[in-house]
């Protein structure tokens, strides 16, 4: 049986080109990744950032020296060397680090990169439905992905596989019937990457979700569409198996 509840991240690529001084003509600049992600949450969500090397080291934890602070509207990044393990993890990987800023609000945040001594200013703007970051132009930092949209806390998405639904396909409906009568209702939300999927012409779309897919609002008692799982698992048995996750960061399956 999976937990019934999981930390949850709504989270945004952003490229780094970090080298000594960030000058153009280093033909041995190395490429790190950003990745900015709200955690999910029941009360208030936090905010989550991880850097990533684009090279693979031979262990897998290889760390990337850092410093991290957040003084009311400003955060501060300091990011210096590579530091191999006394211990390594055999299998290779990018070396990384990451800062769990907890409990951070809607509002304008400037913030202040410190790669091996060049100064980059950015802003970072988190509001009701977007999360937005900017940086100007510059020879050390490139945004993949500058503006994803956030997931609402009365929305529930998952999907449903399994040799009996392979069987008999009105399984699928039967499910989001029972959801309807505990409360849900269809949800619209605006096109866009909202990290854990991503909404094209109202119709949800992820890697982890396949077929007999579904997102709709719920804001009634968590705890009736966690006996609902438990009913159809019952029922079904190991032939059907249910995931749904929510906007507060619980997760419920089968």
């Amino acid at each position: 049986m999976k937990s019934f509840i999981k930390k949850s991240y709504i989270l945004i690529l952003l490229g780094l080109n970090i080298f000594i001084g960030c000058k153009k003509d280093d033909v041995s600049i190395p490429v790190y990744y950003l990745i900015q992600s709200e955690k999910l949450d029941t009360l208030d969500n936090s905010f989550l950032l991880y850097f990533k090397t684009s090279k693979r080291y031979e262990c897998s934890n290889y760390n990337i020296e850092n410093q991290f602070e957040i003084s009311g509207n400003e955060f501060k990044i300091s990011l210096s060397e590579i530091k191999k393990p006394q211990i390594c993890l055999t299998a290779s990987g990018p070396a990384n680090c990451e800062q769990n800023f907890k409990q951070v609000k809607e509002g304008n945040y400037v913030v202040k990169f410190d790669i091996n001594g060049s100064d980059i200013i950015g802003k970072l703007t988190i509001s009701k439905s977007d999360i937005d970051f900017i940086i100007p132009n510059n020879n050390c930092i490139n945004i993949e992905n500058p503006k994803i949209k956030r997931v609402p806390k009365q929305v529930i998405w998952g999907n449903l596989t399994g040799k009996a639904i392979l069987d008999d396909k009105t399984i699928y409906n039967k499910f989001l019937d029972s959801l309807v009568a505990i409360g849900a209702k269809k949800v619209n939300l605006p096109d866009g990457n909202y990290w854990y999927f991503k909404i094209t012409n109202g119709e949800i779309f992820s890697e982890e979700i396949g077929d007999n897919k579904f997102i709709i609002e719920y804001s009634n008692n968590f705890e009736d569409v966690k006996k609902l799982v438990l009913k159809f698992e019952a029922k079904y048995k190991e032939s059907l198996f249910i995931r749904i996750e929510t906007g507060n960061g619980k997760v419920f399956a089968n």
